[in-house]
This record gives structure tokens, sequence and C-alpha cells, in this order.
């Protein structure tokens, strides 16, 4: 894997990322931490520009992810309480 400037962090983990060429001569990038890759595209240029593409979440994106991140962190509370005998 090439170890590319201008990459920018793994948009999930926060990693570190390369890209490569695979035998077909399609260019992808590669996080080292978790893996994440882009598309396979013709150029490593057209890689690099896909891999630091960033859209910023929409509003209703956020609202969604913290109301089912609640919900799924007040059943888990419920789980445990009634696993220990707090209920």
């Amino acid at each position: 894997m090439t170890r590319r400037k201008g990459l920018l962090p793994c948009p999930h983990c926060g990693g570190r990322a390369g890209t490569y060429e695979d035998w077909a001569g399609w260019w992808q990038a590669q996080c080292d931490e978790c893996g994440a890759t882009t598309l396979k595209k013709k150029t490593e240029e057209e890689c690099v520009e896909s891999w630091n593409h960033r859209v910023p979440p929409s509003e209703e994106q956020i609202v969604a992810y913290i109301e089912k991140t609640h919900a799924e962190n007040r059943e888990m509370l419920h789980k445990l309480k009634k696993k220990h005998g707090f209920e």
C-alpha cells in the first residue's frame, strides 16, 4: 500500500490510509485501522479525491442517530438493572 500525502484520516475511525492498485489496474484507498475503502477508481488521483470527499451529516441524520443511540442505551440499562435485581 502506498502512503500518499494529502489523504485525510479515515472518516470512520481516524486511522491512517493508503492507496493501492489492484491486479486489474483499479485504484482504492484503504484505512490501515478499520479497513474502510473507497469504491474502485481508474486513477490514483480520483481515488484520493473520493477518499477525501466528506459530506457533513444533515441535522435529521444527527437527530436520528442520537435518538437511536439513546433508545439502545435505555434498553441496555433496563436489561442490566433486571439482570442485577435493581428493578
